[in-house]
């Protein structure tokens, strides 16, 4: 599996985060935040995008102790990141 298929990975895991099931909503309940209050990081897509991001090449690549693609994967997946965000905002 290449970098984009991975980052693809976390980006729809994001959207369904956002987007479908409102995960962040339900975060700020049990912690007892207002339902319309911006609170990072459960609000922040840039931040979801990019923690789930490493996330996944984490679980991806640590087994199988591939350190460079790694960290290659964590620099692709900052730039991704930013430039899915600016466009999306």
């Amino acid at each position: 599996m290449n970098t984009i298929e991975l980052y693809l990975i976390s980006v729809s895991i994001s959207i369904i985060w956002f987007d479908v099931l409102y995960i962040q909503t339900y975060i700020k309940k049990i912690l007892g935040y207002k339902e319309h209050d911006f609170i990072k990081p459960f609000d922040c897509r840039y931040c979801t995008f990019h923690h789930l991001g490493l996330l996944v090449g984490l679980v991806y690549f640590l087994p199988s102790l591939e350190y460079i693609e790694l960290i290659k994967y964590a620099l692709i997946n900052y730039a991704l990141t930013n430039i899915i965000t600016k466009q999306w905002d």
